[in-house]
């Protein structure tokens, strides 16, 4: 049911999620919709019914009343996927814009382990530098579910902060993906930034 109201929202976004998925997930179907053709050019190689697929992970608006504090720095999954954050009220400095902490998506662990030489190099290029990033009503805010990211709080007296949040998933690897233990860690290494 949801899925109908949020679909005009989504299609002119779909080329970038469909690109993002198909450089970090080539097994799936947008990947292949990307893959070339078949011999002589003539049509797509035939996709396979057992692909993992793509999926509306979350659909939900976010309020913060006047006064609410920030909260605590986290992930929204640890493995690929894709957050929009579409305000619904302009999102300033006083009611609290969304904060990100630019490249500690490459600080995840995916696959096969990272070298703390990789990670170290990972922290370097993000800088240690936070970004937060105010909007209009209307805008699209689009980042890495991996990422590090938080809701800042409200020091409004009388305004609200209204916005919905939309994570596209992969069926294999569906949200959060991290423990308890996993989202205290995050939770502190934020901290420190």
């Amino acid at each position: 049911l949801a899925e109908e109201h949020v679909q005009p929202l989504l299609a002119p976004v779909m080329p970038l999620v469909y690109r993002y998925f198909a450089e970090l997930r080539p097994d799936l179907f947008p990947g292949k919709l990307l893959e070339e053709h078949g011999e002589g050019g003539s049509s797509p190689k035939p996709l396979s019914s057992s692909l993992p697929r793509l999926f509306l992970g979350e659909c939900q608006v976010l309020y913060t009343d006047p006064g609410s504090v920030p909260q605590i720095w986290h992930r929204d999954n640890r493995l690929p996927g894709l957050t929009m954050i579409v305000p619904l009220t302009d999102v300033d400095d006083e009611v609290g814009p969304t904060e990100l902490l630019p490249g500690s998506h490459r600080l995840v662990v995916t696959g096969g382990g990272r070298s703390l030489s990789e990670t170290a190099a990972a922290m370097f290029r993000s800088g240690g530098s936070v970004a937060a990033a105010p909007a209009t009503a209307g805008d699209l805010l689009v980042y890495d579910a991996r990422l590090l990211h938080r809701g800042m709080g409200n020091n409004s007296y009388s305004r609200c902060r209204a916005v919905i949040a939309i994570r596209i998933d992969c069926e294999d690897t569906p949200p959060p993906g991290e423990t308890i233990t996993q989202t205290q860690v995050a939770r502190i290494g934020g901290s420190f930034m």
